[in-house]
């Protein structure tokens, strides 16, 4: 039997998973993603109040793959281009329809991209969302 840790975010005691991966910090995806803001709004504040360089930011830890170059610098808009006028939903069924395809969208993204942008949603969102996956694909 796993003994109790406590969470790196809460505090609270829990019990660690034992089917492999990472050794788990956290109690509860809230606090793994409250965790995550945290640390974006830290960095963010010691950038705009001058504690911190982009420049030492970029040459600290082992670049990750959120930290790529491409990543952080993408192609520049043309500002001369329109985007196409979008058409009003019909019904509130229709817009619960473009709803559910643009959330099954967001799931069937390809490697980390689904999780990164969980992690970076306010818990409120993620919450919803998690609602209407058990309501999606429990029926």
């Amino acid at each position: 039997m796993t003994e109790a840790e406590s969470c790196a975010w809460c505090d609270r005691t829990f019990r660690p998973r034992v089917t492999g991966g990472h050794p788990q910090r956290f109690c509860r995806p809230v606090c793994r993603r409250a965790f995550d803001a945290g640390g974006r709004r830290w960095v963010a504040e010691a950038v705009a109040g001058g504690t911190l360089t982009l420049n030492s930011l970029r040459s600290g830890a082992t670049t990750t793959r959120g930290l790529l170059l491409e990543a952080v610098s993408p192609p520049p808009i043309d500002p001369a281009r329109k985007l196409a006028p979008v058409a009003p939903v019909e019904s509130p069924d229709e817009a619960a329809d473009l709803l559910d395809d643009f959330l099954i969208a967001l799931l069937d993204l390809p490697g980390d991209t689904w999780p990164d942008i969980a992690a970076a949603l306010p818990d409120e969102i993620f919450d919803r969302i998690d609602r209407w996956m058990e309501v999606r694909f429990v029926r």
